[in-house]
């Protein structure tokens, strides 16, 4: 295991450790990568932590809809989108939406700059996780 890897297990893990109990989740362990996934309980639709460039130069609080169906992702994309404002308010952060992003997935997500693995970012993730699942994850069970 690199170096790196095993930085981020470290970082995910604390990450999870706190947001766990806040989201009343039992979250799995890190596996060393620059992401850490968070199930939504519907196929192809996660949450996750995710660092962005390289080099590492911001974190994402992300909502990802990666099934199959390219129209279906685009679909959930757009019903959740009608909480913007809401997501906004609640966050503190600006929303930034992809309906097209990979061949085929769609995320929203919110985002701070900054790549350094510090006590700092882990906090904000951990604010602005709990937020966005709280309030996000009951709509994603009424997605059609």
């Amino acid at each position: 295991m690199t170096r790196s890897q095993e930085e981020y297990i470290e970082f995910f893990r604390d990450i999870a450790r706190k947001v766990g109990p806040q989201i009343e989740a039992s979250l799995r362990e890190p596996t060393g990568q620059s992401y850490y996934s968070i199930p939504s309980g519907r196929s192809g639709i996660h949450f996750e932590l995710v660092f962005h460039g390289r080099p590492r130069d911001s974190m994402g609080v992300e909502l990802h809809f990666e099934t199959s169906d390219r129209k279906r992702n685009v679909t959930f994309l757009r019903e959740i989108v009608r909480y913007k404002d809401e997501i906004e308010r609640a966050t503190g952060e600006k929303v930034v939406l992809q309906e097209d992003w990979g061949k085929v997935w769609s995320r929203l997500y919110v985002k701070k700059q900054g790549g350094q693995l510090t006590e700092e970012l882990k906090a904000w993730a951990v604010e602005k996780m709990a937020i966005w699942y709280k309030l996000l994850r009951p709509k994603v069970g009424k997605l059609t």
